[in-house]
């Protein structure tokens, strides 16, 4: 039953079965039909035991023929139920398909076998013919060919009044046919052929069609085709055709196209691709016809016969646009051109797509049968490989490659969006496919175009969020912008103008204005996208401000920060916002901006440092403003705020300059020096703090604080960084303030040390004069290293130093323990009184004191010491010319005394000098008389000693009575 007859048959057989089974739509029937079989296949068993019985007791006898002929029908029958049992389609049954195949050779071997003994024993038997073709079919189904062709030859042969007749001749046309011997096959057939009236005719019409087909008897072989279809054509004029039937005569239909194909591709002149069209119409296939013509077009794609597909395909859509599989034509020569990459006619193809659904638009049931379903599958499936080859290309837009590959894109989902209902929800999905690939190689404009067709056009069902898309749409105009320049790279710090943004955002460009419309009207998305978008609401007010609008950037950045603390783009807005501001110097309003931001930033970073910072100076600024123009009042209460609020700020102590500087001009000193003092105590290393130190110093020293001015004008003189630049002059000037300051107080002097002595500095030398003044009036104090070396050079300023400080000099070193030599206080007196009118009126009342203590004991000391140094121990010339040299120049001295305006010094003097001819008189008179000298001699010495001592004692007398006398 294997044979290519039974097979079509069994074929046959299964789709009748499949469509019943379809109907009932239930497993469970075949599973019990299996089931019958089973019980079948038992009894077929049982029979067959019994008749094997019978066989033993009839043997040899007349009923052992038929009883052995039953037998073998009974295996043959049997052999039939397991191969149903072994293609049964219970999942039982196939794990256990060797098995049961193994079973079913098994039944018919002892077919053949019962067979063969049969016509062994009984070769006259009157059923021979029946015994043949049971052998011959087990024998076919067994694998065994060559012994089944001889006994289906041995019945045709022999037997030509057997029922078995023709269908043996069908058996040996199969057998010959599986080796390639059609022309035999042929024989076999026509002898079928000659019996219309047999049910195998159909199948031998069939089968000639295809031995000629084989033959490349084309005429023949569609001729017997026709026949075929017309023998169905006529039977359904009388009754339904059954399902076989119909399936028979699908095959021929469609085999008709392949042998038409063959024959024109041999060239036959009367098979063409013109004419192809009519020849299948005349064979009235009906509904067949559709499949008849894709099946041509399948046939000529296969043979690479493209320009003739192409022509098929146009005159499908001319002549036969209505049937479904027009559309498949198409789709046959779409596939064609994609396999073969011929990317650059595949927009032709996708028109012709969209001409056959505009065509049929108003006949919704071909619209939507499975051709245009196939039809808009296949242009989703090539326009998603296509749109990975472009992404993967990663090329950019000017490449030609892939503005084809673009255009062909394009024109895949266009052509999908028009052959699908308006409202079916993949059009937009379309548009998204296209637009994120538009966006991958940088073609941006149309990936805009496409984003935002689908918020026009947008449908709730849609799986991707509104959001998402409205974003997507942002960024391609973003890019396209930035292709354009017109998104700024760097952004230079403007004066704000006066347009807000209402006002301005109409002066935008169309696209920028469009596009911040969009960022302004976004919907808002997840957490994931949220920093997305902030850069580009960062970017679209960057643009704004590039574009001149800078008063309505700066109202947005404000807003952005305000709602977005924690992106990134908060601090760059509210710098880019400071930095603007701060060109316009309205402090107030800057001032007012850092607060605002200061409010809401995040604390200890390095951005609301600068907040601080900014907000400070602001603020000082303001200050600077109202100290220029004279606004004291208002000054002095925003210095006392910005103090309070910015109490660490560096610029504290330039405020409390300021407040204290309008204080002074308001004439509020106790303000003032409460300002001043302030600064010094808490910013004591600001440069300030020595301004404000001389200011405090001017201010105690109106008020006669000599002390306190001179310890403000010493600190701002010691300074290590002087505020202002002075000249040598005034710097000079300050420190002879300085120092009469701490004289003046009864401070101790200053230390000279840190002047350069050695370069003659009018600064060293008048600080050396005021700490000789120091040293006048406290002797006991302790002196530094470098001063204690000044007593010494005491002497060389009082004798060749200044005229002005000679006399101070000179009174410092007779008031000194220094251990002089006679001439050298003479000298140092003489000095002190030639130079006494050099002095400062105020130095020379000071000295007064000092002078009335130091003058007479060392004139008194002077006079002891010329005692001294002169011995008279005889009158001899030599001793009294040296007395009275010294004597001489004592009176010289004194004479110079007498210049001081003082009575005390002058009756001092005198006396001295008195005293001084009195020691010189006593001196001599004392003197011991020579021992060697006669009496006269003696007389005579004493006599010259009187002449000598007399006008001495004369002149003691005189200038004792001057003394006593002197006013």
């Amino acid at each position: 039953m294997k044979t290519k007859w039974a097979f079509l048959l069994l074929a046959l057989i299964q789709t009748v079965e499949g469509q019943a089974a379809s109907i009932l739509n239930s497993e469970n029937v075949e599973i019990q039909a299996r089931r019958v079989d089973r019980v079948a296949l038992q009894s077929q068993d049982s029979a067959a035991s019994r008749l094997k019985s019978l066989i033993k007791k009839y043997k040899s006898q007349a009923q052992e023929g038929v009883l052995l002929m039953r037998l073998a029908q009974v295996y043959q029958e049997g052999a039939e139920i397991e191969f149903r049992i072994s293609y049964g389609r219970s999942p039982k049954n196939k794990s256990n398909t060797a098995i049961q195949l193994g079973r079913y050779r098994g039944r018919l071997q002892d077919a053949v076998n019962t067979i063969n003994e049969l016509l062994i024993r009984f070769p006259r038997y009157p059923l021979v013919d029946e015994a043949l073709f049971i052998r011959a079919k087990a024998k076919e189904e067994l694998g065994q060919k060559d012994s089944a062709r001889e006994d289906y030859l041995n019945l045709t042969q022999n037997y030509r009044d057997s029922k078995h007749l023709l269908a043996s001749y069908m058996a040996l046309a199969d057998l010959v046919i599986e080796k390639n011997n059609h022309a035999e096959a042929i024989q076999y057939l026509n002898q079928i052929e000659a019996h219309p009236e047999s049910s195998f005719f159909p199948f031998a019409l069939y089968k000639l069609a295809w031995a000629h087909f084989n033959l490349r008897n084309i005429p023949r072989a569609l001729g017997y085709l026709e026949r075929h279809v017309h023998l169905y054509l006529n039977k359904s004029r009388i009754e339904k055709l059954s399902a076989s039937d119909i399936a028979l005569r699908e095959n021929s239909l469609m085999d008709m196209a392949t042998f038409y194909f063959d024959g024109y591709e041999l060239g036959n002149l009367s098979y063409t691709l013109s004419a192809a069209l009519n020849y299948f119409q005349k064979q009235q296939p009906g509904e067949l016809l559709g499949k008849m013509i894709l099946r041509f077009a399948k046939l000529l794609r296969s043979r690479q016969r493209e320009a003739d597909l192409a022509l098929w395909k146009t005159e499908m859509i001319q002549k036969v646009g209505a049937l479904p599989e027009a559309m498949d034509v198409v789709i046959t020569l779409f596939d064609h051109l994609w396999d073969q990459r011929r990317v650059s006619e595949i927009p032709a193809a996708c028109s012709d797509i969209q001409t056959l659904f505009r065509m049929n638009a108003k006949n919704p049931a071909l619209t939507q049968s499975e051709s245009y379903v196939s039809a808009r599958n296949a242009l989703t499936q090539r326009a998603e490989v296509l749109q990975d080859v472009i992404v993967k290309q990663g090329g950019k837009s000017s490449t030609p490659e892939l503005q084809l590959q673009m255009k062909v894109l394009e024109a895949l989902y266009s052509t999908f969006i028009q052959i699908v209902p308006e409202t079916d929800p993949r059009i937009v999905l379309a548009h998204y496919n296209l637009a994120e690939t538009l966006f991958k190689i940088s073609n941006f404009n149309s990936a805009t175009d496409n984003y935002r067709w689908i918020l026009q056009h947008w449908n709730k069902v849609l799986k991707f969020q509104r959001s998402e898309v409205e974003l997507k749409a942002i960024a391609s105009r973003y890019e396209s912008l930035h292709s354009l320049g017109a998104i700024p790279k760097q952004i230079t710090p403007a004066k704000p103008d006066q347009l807000r943004w209402d006002e301005f955002k109409e002066k935008l460009p169309p696209q920028i204005r469009e596009w911040t419309s969009w960022i302004d009207s976004y919907s808002g998305g997840s957490s994931e996208s949220a920093e997305t978008f902030n850069s580009f609401q960062f970017e679209a007010n960057r643009t704004i401000y590039q574009q001149g609008g800078v008063r309505a950037a700066i109202e947005r950045m404000v807003r952005f920060s305000e709602k977005n603390r924690t992106s990134k783009y908060a601090i760059p807005s509210q710098e880019l916002v400071l930095d603007s501001l701060l060109l316009t110097q309205n402090w107030p309003e800057i001032q007012r901006t850092t607060r605002y931001f200061l409010s809401r930033a995040p604390k200890s970073t390095p951005f609301y440092n600068r907040l601080q910072q900014l907000s400070a100076d602001a603020a000082f600024k303001q200050v600077e403003e109202n100290y220029q123009s004279g606004a004291y009042d208002k000054l002095i209460a925003q210095a006392k705020d910005y103090i309070l609020s910015y109490p660490k700020n560096e610029r504290v102590a330039d405020a409390l300059f300021l407040m204290a500087n309008a204080s002074l001009a308001k004439k509020d000193e106790k303000l003032a020096s409460e300002g001043y003092s302030q600064l010094i105590q808490n910013h004591p290393k600001s440069a300030l703090a020595s301004k404000a130190r001389l200011a405090r110093g001017q201010l105690s020293l109106a008020k006669a604080r000599f002390d306190l001015a001179a310890q403000d004008f010493e600190s701002y003189l010691n300074s290590e960084n002087p505020p202002m630049k002075t000249s040598p002059k005034e710097t000079q000037n300050l420190w002879s303030q300085l120092f009469t300051l701490k004289w003046i107080s009864g401070q101790k002097a200053a230390s000279c040390k840190q002047f350069d002595h050695e370069t003659g500095n009018s600064t060293f030398e008048e600080c050396l004069k005021f700490w000789a003044l120091s040293e006048l009036n406290d002797t006991h104090s302790e002196a530094s290293a470098t001063e204690k070396t000044l007593p010494r050079e005491a002497k060389q300023r009082a004798l060749k130093g200044s005229e002005q400080t000679r006399a101070l000099w000179a009174l410092l070193e007779l008031g000194s323990d220094s251990d002089l030599d006679l001439r050298s206080q003479l000298h140092l007196i003489r000095s002190l009184a030639t130079h006494w009118d050099k002095l400062d009126s105020s130095i020379r009342l000071t000295m007064l004191q000092q002078m009335n203590s130091v003058i007479p004991p060392k004139l008194e000391a002077i006079r002891l010491e010329i005692k001294k140094a002169t011995p008279m121990n005889r009158a001899s010339a030599k001793a009294v010319s040296i007395r009275a040299e010294w004597i001489k120049e004592f009176e010289e001295t004194i004479a110079k005394v007498m210049k001081l305006p003082w009575y005390r010094l002058q009756a001092s003097g005198l006396m001295q000098l008195a005293l001084a001819y009195d020691d010189f008189v006593i001196s001599l008179q004392s003197a011991p008389i020579p021992k060697d000298l006669s009496a006269e001699e003696s007389v005579a010495y004493q006599k010259s000693v009187y002449e000598i001592v007399e006008p001495f004692s004369k002149k003691r007398d005189d200038i004792a009575e001057r003394a006593m006398t002197s006013k």
